[in-house]
Order: C-alpha cells, then sequence, then structure tokens
C-alpha cells in the first residue's frame, strides 16, 4: 500500500466514529435547548418566537442525518475494506482472520482503528508514524 493510500485511509477510518458522536451530541444538544421551548409552547407562553426555534430544529435535524449518513456508509465501506485486506494479508495464524472479523463486525471502527495502526502503519516503511506525528 502507498503512502498516499495510507494516510487516505488514515483520515477515513476514525470518521465513523466522530461522526456516531457528533450524532449523539447533536441529539443532546438539541434535546437540552429546545426541550424548555417546546414545554413553553406546550404551556400556552406567547412569548415564544416559533419560526427561528423550528427552524433550528431542521437545520439539526439535518446536520444529525447527514452525520449519520456519513457514520453508517463509511463503516460500511470501512467494513468491506478491512474484511477484504485481513483475507488478502493472511496472517501466520488462522483464527487472526476470524478473530479480527469478528472484531471488526461487534467493535465497528475502533477495532478498525486498532487495525490500522497494528497491521497496516506498522507494515512496510516505519517511517510514516514519524512523519504523521511531526
Amino acid at each position: 500500500m502507498t503512502r498516499t493510500a495510507k494516510i487516505i485511509l488514515g483520515i477515513c477510518t476514525p470518521l465513523p466514529l466522530m461522526c456516531t458522536v457528533a450524532f449523539y451530541l447533536n441529539y443532546l444538544f438539541t434535546l437540552i435547548v429546545y426541550m424548555p421551548a417546546n414545554l413553553n409552547r406546550w404551556a400556552g407562553d406567547p412569548n415564544h418566537v416559533a419560526f427561528i426555534h423550528d427552524m433550528m430544529k431542521e437545520m439539526l435535524s439535518l446536520t444529525m442525518i447527514a452525520c449519520l449518513a456519513i457514520a453508517i456508509g463509511g463503516y460500511i465501506s470501512l467494513l468491506i475494506f478491512y474484511v477484504k485486506h485481513v483475507i488478502a494479508h493472511k496472517p501466520k495464524a488462522k483464527w487472526e482472520v476470524v478473530m479480527w472479523i469478528l472484531l471488526f463486525i461487534f467493535f465497528g471502527s475502533i477495532a478498525e482503528l486498532i487495525y490500522f495502526f497494528l497491521r497496516i502503519v506498522s507494515r512496510g516503511n516505519n517511517r510514516m508514524v514519524v512523519d504523521l506525528l511531526h
């Protein structure tokens, strides 16, 4: 694998995990900020600005949908890539292939990050790790 491919893979690997965290933070933010406004509206408070709240809700929901789509799409595509990589670059023990595939399925992006640093970055040119850290 070329150095450029490793760098692109290193950027893409944590994206599903980061988008999942952004999705949940966005959801929590929506609950914290808009729950009092909805309670006031339900209580009949005439001083609320419904248009701005509704517009912000739509923007936040679109952001949440985008984060979720990137997380799901990224997870599935990286799962396919990493399973193919494990099968193509067979480790010394056969049980390692099964172990990595099960880790990818059950632990997702965290297992993919670990595999990236243990099996992809460590193979070949070790200068890449030093270059990425500087």
